[in-house]
């Protein structure tokens, strides 16, 4: 590394000075830098050198426990993703339930509505009324006698009446629908 004005720059954690070279001779240097079995053997040797493989060698023999631990917890993560897989399942099946039971009570809600149960009762009246008219319109085409006319003339008016005071009675009071 260098610095803004080109000269080098040391790392903090390199020394300055080796002692250890300093005490050798020329003849001794001379050797080391020529044969390099015996700098191999001379650099192995270094303070230095020893601090980074015991460092090396401790990091190594942490992360080989870290890996044997994870893998230790490896069947316990397959137990709890099987779990949540189990769990999602139920979920989705009770969720499909709920959802089916919801639509069910939305149309028997829908059913006993305000609205359709007017609805209902109109539609329930033009038919009585239509009926009444058919039964009418038969005794005057000679298709009905006058008595089984009458007697059932009156029981479809008088259904007919009943309905429509239903109906009326509803219109004029609306919270007779009221539940609350």
């Amino acid at each position: 590394m260098y610095s803004a004005t080109g000269q080098p720059v040391r790392s903090s954690s390199l020394p300055n000075d080796f002692p250890s070279i300093a005490n050798k001779s020329p003849e001794e240097l001379e050797k080391l830098l020529s044969d390099e079995e015996e700098f191999e053997k001379y650099f192995s040797q270094l303070e230095q050198v020893l601090n980074v493989e015991t460092v090396h060698r401790e990091l190594k023999e942490g992360n080989e426990s870290l890996a044997r631990s994870s893998l230790s917890k490896q069947p316990e993560l397959e137990r709890l993703r099987e779990s949540i897989t189990n769990f999602e399942l139920e979920w989705k099946e009770k969720k499909t339930v709920f959802d089916e039971q919801t639509k069910l009570r939305s149309e028997a809600i829908k059913r006993f509505s305000r609205d359709n149960i007017l609805n209902q009762l109109r539609s329930k009246v033009a038919t009585i009324d239509h009926e009444a008219d058919d039964l009418a319109n038969q005794y005057l085409s000679g298709q009905l006698e006058l008595d089984v006319f009458l007697k059932s003339f009156r029981e479809t008016k008088k259904t007919y009446h009943i309905y429509a005071a239903r109906l009326e009675r509803l219109l004029t009071d609306p919270s007779i629908l009221d539940l609350e």
